[in-house]
């Protein structure tokens, strides 16, 4: 039987940043009013804090809260990649993470990254999910060996999907790598001369394009990437990115 699910990312920006208008408190609410508005199946995001996860999980209804693990930076921030799944949709029946390093261990840094990633996976039934947020502008060779990673991770489930804040381009070798691997972007969907740009450091004017959601084995209906409020306080640094699949 064939099933349409919503799928919505988003990189919240940490609310320990002193983002003056955009301070988390403020942002909040409007994040809140496109969640209840857009209304995923499945919603992930990133850089998230304990606070932060406290107010999707106190003031969300209709979600079950799938954490993840800290990504466990030493001295630094406790951040999540948490997903949230909607009581309408299927449970998944397993969770995990898998590490974004040589080791396989939650914490360690490999290659030229500068900071432990991790990416938080739920399997459905007949398809598998994943939410992360890979190492910075900087890191080539983090970002394609996380990207080599996953694939091999996923190269045996009959549908994957990856979204986050990948923090690279779509010219990219991490994102060429998905694409030889047999993954579409949701973004190519979109018409011809859309805005696809989704990081614009609290300016609202696109500056990368750096959120994406690929996939791989399903079908991509509609794409569409929400810019409600477009001054302060904006919703995050970056743009949201939304796709409704169809999963057979």
């Amino acid at each position: 039987m064939t099933k349409t699910i919503r799928l919505m990312t988003l990189n919240l920006r940490v609310s320990a940043a002193d983002d003056g208008p955009n301070n988390w408190p403020l942002r909040w609410p409007h994040i809140k009013a496109l969640i209840q508005e857009i209304r995923p199946h499945v919603l992930g995001v990133q850089e998230t804090m304990p606070n932060q996860m406290v107010a999707i999980m106190g003031e969300l209804s209709g979600y079950f809260a799938y954490m993840g693990p800290d990504t466990m930076i030493t001295g630094g921030p406790s951040l999540r990649n948490p997903l949230f799944v909607c009581d309408c949709c299927q449970r998944p029946y397993s969770e995990g993470v898998l590490a974004l390093n040589e080791s396989g261990v939650i914490g360690q840094v490999s290659w030229d990254g500068k900071e432990p990633r991790l990416a938080h996976w739920l399997r459905f039934e007949g398809w598998t999910l994943v939410n992360t947020h890979f190492d910075s502008w900087d890191c080539e060779q983090a970002r394609l060996e996380s990207a080599k990673l996953l694939t091999e991770f996923l190269r045996e489930e009959p549908a994957a999907i990856v979204m986050g804040d990948l923090n690279c381009t779509p010219d990219s070798p991490p994102i060429q790598h998905f694409r030889e691997a047999g993954y579409s972007l949701a973004k190519d969907t979109l018409p011809p001369g859309t805005d696809r740009y989704t990081f614009h450091k609290f300016t609202g004017q696109g500056l990368a394009e750096l959120d994406y959601i690929l996939v791989r084995g399903v079908h991509i209906k509609r794409t569409q990437i929400p810019r409600p409020h477009r001054q302060p306080p904006y919703l995050s640094d970056h743009d949201p990115v939304v796709a409704d699949i169809e999963i057979g």
